[in-house]
């Protein structure tokens, strides 16, 4: 388990080409909300600092240190080496910008289970969640020698490490049907929008990530 004492810096991937979006993605709005405002609120509740991986000025206004890719093209792995090594703790926790269902209880959870692994990846439904999910600092010498070798698949990559794949028990209640769902098109934008009457989202964010006073 991470030490409730130690310092946790939260990493918001905001750096891909958002090519299928046709704009930044991170400032597309889900019920009126800038997608990359979800993930900052989530980590802004459990970590210590948060810190926002990307390669555009636009997000500046949140007030929050923006990390650009020191290598440029190589997809979400090298927004993830460059944030951690930019991060002053030893503890991570990275969150893609297009991934708005994720709750603070699961960040706590994904957590609670690091022990003394290297990275914690989520795995649901079979499939790995490396964009959600916790890492330590010195995982980012993994990725650079990965990067240096032409190898930029972060699943591929982080087997390298002392890591533990957890699987998310679907009774917990971290809003199961859409918790890992992510987001790249206007069209799917526009449908969980739509999809309101079977999940009130903004009911869900009122009650899971109001800030403690």
């Amino acid at each position: 388990m991470v030490d409730s004492r130690k310092k946790i810096t939260g990493i918001v991937l905001s750096g891909g080409k958002s090519s299928r979006m046709g704009r930044e993605k991170g400032l597309c709005t889900l019920n009126g909300k800038p997608l990359i405002e979800y993930a900052v609120e989530v980590l802004l509740e459990v970590c210590d600092k948060v810190i926002i991986s990307a390669n555009s000025d636009d997000y500046e206004y949140l007030e929050l240190p923006v990390v650009k890719d020191i290598v440029i093209g190589v997809g979400p792995i090298g927004g993830l080496v460059s944030a951690l090594q930019f991060s002053k703790t030893e503890d991570n926790f990275v969150l893609s910008c297009d991934m708005p269902f994720v709750s603070k209880e699961l960040v706590r959870y994904i957590l609670s289970e690091s022990k003394e692994y290297q990275a914690i990846i989520p795995i649901n439904n079979g499939f790995t969640e490396p964009l959600c999910a916790y890492y330590r600092k010195d995982v980012a010498k993994i990725f650079e020698i990965a990067i240096n070798q032409g190898v930029y698949k972060i699943q591929k990559v982080i087997r390298g490490a002392d890591v533990n794949f957890l699987n998310i028990d679907a009774q917990k209640d971290f809003n199961g049907k859409l918790l890992f769902s992510n987001i790249n098109t206007v069209e799917e934008l526009r449908r969980f929008e739509e999809e309101q009457e079977n999940v009130d989202m903004v009911e869900f964010w009122n009650k899971s990530n109001t800030r403690k006073k």
